[in-house]
């Protein structure tokens, strides 16, 4: 018998009311109704790597400073990128547990207990939660309502499942790629790979780019499941594959960027920038972003490939970089978040924690904010210099 999730818990009890343009919750006893949708913040960091494209990027017209606004302490070390929806920030903890809190001052609203750990972001859509529970089962669950919408067993696969137009994807252990109605819980289509996924799964211009075991990377129709191209590789992908408008980009096991046309597979360029890459990628459309086992920030040409700057910190970056307007943000396990020009690669500012950083940051409206091992949210905000 499938496990449920536990109880989720909110510090007050609540009813649900439905406004135009949102959801308002209502807390019995609170002054104010605390209305559940983006109203100045424009945010879209709603899986790993922001969004389906998985490309670190938070478009913004705010350039400037960034300065600590808040900070939240929460039970558990902070290992895994946190995600946002309608306001609230979600934040999986070492305690099989994703904490939820408010966008605006970080103050706890409350939590959802799973009974394994969450070792991935969690996805969002609206009020849907999607969280990987340790490989064994997907739950999808509605936290506002306080229900668990449906379940399924995973039997042993470790990548966040991916939403993407109103479906949600994945691959179990048996090798089954599945596309599943999110809110339903219906099978829409399945497919058996003859690879195993090696990263989580990438959407745009309604179709997936899958990186697997072979070494493979290949395009499926997101709406039936039938292959479009395919590419053997040299080597295996390291992190999952980056899409920007029609250009898919990679990074293998033995140092080499590159990237593809989504339209066919066929290689534009590929660049060497040596075996020790060890971050995702992260992508403007002008700039590619990533970090080495070394302490190297690179920044490679979009166009060519060319490295047009680097940065030695001294310390291991494990995680993607996140672009906000003109800052690059990288975090690294020497404790040390940098603010980095994303033009010229000099650091703007920087910001030291008490505890190895191994979360990709992630950026919502004028703000950008950090997971630390230290067990701290750190929240900054960037304001015009």
């Amino acid at each position: 018998m499938s496990r449920k999730p536990k109880i989720f818990r909110i510090k007050y009890p609540i009813r649900l009311v439905i406004i135009l343009g949102g959801i308002s919750l209502i807390f019995c006893g609170h002054p104010t109704p605390i209305l559940l949708n983006n109203g100045d913040q424009v945010c879209s960091w709603s899986q790993g790597g922001g969004g389906a494209e998985r490309a670190g990027y938070a478009k913004t017209s705010v350039d400037g400073q960034p300065r600590i606004l808040w900070k939240q302490t929460l039970e558990s070390p902070l290992i895994v990128e946190p995600t946002t929806a309608l306001g609230y920030i979600f934040v999986p903890t070492t305690k099989n547990k994703i904490a939820i809190l408010s966008f605006d001052d970080g103050r706890s609203f409350g939590e959802v207990k799973f009974e394994g750990p969450i070792s991935n972001p969690c996805s969002l859509l609206d009020s849907l939660i999607v969280v990987n529970e340790d490989g064994h089962r997907m739950v999808v669950y509605n936290w506002v309502t306080n229900n668990r919408i449906w379940q399924v067993e995973l039997e042993g696969a470790y990548w966040e499942p991916l939403i993407y137009q109103k479906r949600v994807y994945w691959q179990d252990g048996t090798g089954i790629f599945h596309c599943y109605d999110l809110q339903e819980g219906k099978r829409v289509w399945a497919k058996k790979l003859e690879y195993n996924l090696i990263s989580e799964a990438v959407a745009s211009n309604s179709d997936l780019i899958l990186a697997g075991t072979g070494p493979i990377i290949e395009r499926l129709s997101a709406k039936d499941g039938n292959s479009l191209w395919r590419v053997n590789m040299e080597a295996r992908s390291r992190n999952s594959p980056v899409i920007v408008g029609d250009t898919v980009l990679y990074c293998n096991i033995a140092g080499r960027i590159g990237a593809l046309s989504m339209f066919d597979g066929s290689k534009i360029w590929e660049s060497d920038a040596g075996p020790d890459i060890i971050s995702p990628l992260a992508t403007d459309g002008q700039g590619i972003y990533a970090g080495t086992n070394n302490g190297r920030l690179i920044k490679l040409n979009f166009d060519s490939g060319k490295i047009d700057w680097q940065l030695d910190i001294g310390s291991p970056v494990k995680a993607g970089a996140t672009i906000f307007g003109d800052i690059v943000v990288f975090v690294s396990l020497n404790h040390k978040a940098y603010f980095v020009d994303k033009n010229d690669g000099t650091i703007k500012t920087e910001f030291e924690t008490r505890g190895m950083l191994s979360a990709r940051p992630i950026a919502c409206s004028n703000r950008i904010l950090i997971a630390g091992e230290d067990k701290n949210l750190y929240c900054f905000q960037v304001t015009e210099e």
